[in-house]
C-alpha cells in the first residue's frame, strides 16, 4: 500500500516541481473551507506517513479549536495598532473590539506541510492567510503534527519561535512578538 494514498491524487506544485500538492480538502477548523496542502520535500522524507497523519490531524481539528488561536490573533492585531501609534503612521480605520470578530478579517489561502530540519525534526503544518491588519506580511498559524498550535506570526517561513528568533529549544513558546 502506498503510504500517501490517504491523501488522494497528488500533483507537482506549479512553482517547485519537487513539492507535491493535494486536491482541496475541507477543514472543519476553517469553517469547512477547502484548501490544498503543499507537501515540501516529502519524496526524500524517511517517514512520509507522518505528513499524512499531520494533515489528517489538522483536518480533524474541530471548529472549537479556534478558541486556542483567537487570543494570539487578537494580540497580532493589537500589536499592529501599537506599531502605528508608536511610529505615528497613517490613521487606521480597522477597529476590532471583540476578539471573536477577528476571524472576519482573515482569509486563509495556503497550507504547507514540512519537516523541521533541526530541533525535534517533527512534521509541521503552516496555515497561511491574508489579514486586513497586516496586508504586507500576512499571517501564519503553525501546528506541530497538525494538532498542537506552536506559532502565530506573520508569514516568515519559520516553523517555531525558536527558529525565528534563534532561541534554545527549551525557550520556545507561542509568542506573537518578542520585545
Amino acid at each position: 500500500m502506498d503510504l500517501l494514498s490517504p491523501l488522494g491524487a497528488l500533483h507537482p506544485d506549479e512553482d517547485i516541481q519537487d513539492w507535491l500538492v493535494t486536491k482541496p480538502k475541507a477543514i472543519a477548523f476553517l469553517h469547512n473551507q477547502a484548501l490544498s496542502f503543499t507537501l515540501i520535500d516529502i519524496a526524500e522524507d524517511p517517514a512520509p506517513q507522518e505528513f499524512v497523519a499531520a494533515i489528517e490531524a489538522l483536518i480533524a481539528l474541530p471548529l472549537e479549536a479556534r478558541q486556542v488561536v483567537q487570543p494570539y490573533l487578537f494580540q497580532s492585531y493589537q500589536h499592529m495598532l501599537d506599531e502605528l501609534e508608536e511610529f505615528e503612521l497613517e490613521e487606521w480605520d480597522l477597529e476590532i473590539e471583540d476578539p471573536s470578530e477577528i476571524w472576519d478579517f482573515i482569509e486563509f489561502n495556503k497550507i504547507y506541510v514540512s519537516r523541521r530540519t533541526y530541533g525535534d525534526k517533527a512534521v509541521y503544518v503552516s496555515v497561511e492567510a491574508n489579514c486586513e491588519w497586516e496586508p504586507e506580511h500576512g499571517l501564519q498559524l503553525v501546528y506541530r503534527a497538525g494538532s498542537t498550535l506552536v506559532r502565530v506570526s506573520e508569514q516568515d517561513g519559520s516553523l517555531t519561535n525558536a527558529d525565528a528568533f534563534f532561541l534554545e529549544e527549551n525557550e520556545d513558546c507561542i509568542l506573537y512578538h518578542i520585545d
